[in-house]
């Protein structure tokens, strides 16, 4: 599943690895940043979640104005700002031929990285990337408290960096980013593009700390916290102990070849099958408050803790109290596939300019604005871009 926490303009790979290992900064009761929310319970498998209708036209002007979270009013109209404030976000444990992004083996520091290769018998293999070498961890400070998973946690961040590289190259037209967020909406459209360049730039930097749980109650059942405090210096992300044990984080995007005995596996897909550890990271910064503010899903005079991202995962549903948002997978990807299916729904009623018995009402969050909208589909993107077998119109959101 998806993940616990809070929060790229595609640059060279041009910096050799710096990464620092400080002391241990104690997670006492003093003077603490915002304190973060626990994450949900392990995933349930989900059912699969049916196609996605095209998305309808804006409402026209004269229409009642969607609340904070929707996507642009009509034009002329003011547009208002989206975002709350809501402390640090959390992420709970999770139990066609797409174009090719620029540049080759983006995120990778090996440029034969996924390449069949001779080896001194002859025989064709395929090399596998080393992720833990990746030139823009260098801003990516690892805290002592991961000295037993160091390894682990360089590879992790470096596939969360390769991730959002490679997404930086997802466009409307591609299922992937159709299965998450409304490719006619232009805010989606323009904003989506931003939040992994914001990821993948060089002026990515936060610290990663590893907390027991008796140093981190709240890591009880989570995979990470992320304090999304814009002036926190550096921004810091917390991996809990769950998240070297679970087993949506044990797999790497080195883990396995790309042939068809490997990650190319034959369609239909289920989603779990692909999940990485990286792709929990990538949730996680989405929920930065700086990435929020480069990418311009919050502004400058947002309060200081305000979230780049949100969870739509538990979140009451708008049309019926009685369900919540990923219900009953408690999967966060299908949540996020059921929060564009709503937005797509509501768009096409308010268009229609017929008054429906039952008028549906606008979701809590838009898409762009869930931070496993991102990292589902940047996922879906980098195996549809690695996998010429991998179908994105046929990928169960489910673990």
């Amino acid at each position: 599943m998806r993940f616990s926490a809070t929060p790229f303009v595609h640059t060279a790979l041009a910096l050799m690895l710096m990464i620092s290992v400080t002391d241990a900064v104690p997670l006492g009761r003093a003077a603490p940043a915002p304190k973060p929310v626990p994450a949900l319970p392990k995933a349930a498998p989900a059912p699969k979640v049916p196609a996605v209708p095209p998305k309808a036209p804006v409402p026209p002007k004269g229409a009642p104005g969607p609340p904070k979270g929707a996507p642009i009013p009509p034009k002329g109209a003011p547009k208002v700002p989206t975002k709350q404030p809501n402390g640090p976000a959390r992420l709970p444990p999770p139990s066609g031929p797409s174009r090719q992004p620029p540049g080759a083996s983006p995120g990778k520091s090996d440029p034969s990285c996924d390449v069949p290769v001779k080896n001194s018998k002859g025989k064709t293999i395929h090399k596998r990337c080393d992720t833990s070498k990746d030139p823009l961890l260098a801003h990516i400070t690892i805290d002592s408290s991961c000295a037993a998973h160091e390894a682990k946690v360089k590879t992790a961040l470096s596939d969360a960096i390769t991730l959002a590289t490679t997404a930086h190259g997802m466009g409307p037209a591609d299922q992937a980013f159709k299965n998450y967020f409304l490719p006619t909406d232009p805010d989606d459209v323009g904003t989506v593009p931003k939040v992994f360049a914001a990821i993948a730039g060089s002026k990515m930097s936060m610290k990663v700390t590893c907390p027991t749980e008796a140093q981190e109650p709240s890591c009880k059942g989570t995979l990470a916290l992320t304090d999304t405090k814009r002036s926190a210096n550096p921004p810091t992300m917390r991996l809990c102990p769950v998240f070297f044990t679970d087993h949506e984080t044990q797999l790497d995007l080195n883990s396995k070849l790309f042939t068809t005995t490997g990650w190319c596996t034959a369609p239909p897909h289920t989603l779990g099958n692909f999940v990485t550890a990286g792709h929990t990271i990538l949730h996680e910064m989405t929920h930065f408050g700086y990435i929020g503010l480069q990418a311009g899903l919050i502004q400058p005079t947002d309060n200081d803790d305000t979230a780049g991202t949100l969870d739509i995962l538990g979140k009451n549903d708008e049309n019926d109290g009685r369900k919540k948002y990923g219900s009953p997978s408690r999967y966060a990807p299908a949540a996020a596939r059921t929060l564009q299916q709503h937005w797509v729904a509501f768009q096409a009623q308010q268009a229609s300019g017929t008054k429906p018995q039952k008028p549906l009402k606008t979701p809590p969050l838009a898409p762009m604005e869930n931070a496993e909208s991102y990292a589902a589909a940047a996922t879906e993107f980098y195996f549809a871009h690695k996998c010429p077998n991998f179908d994105p119109t046929q990928v169960t959101a489910a673990p």
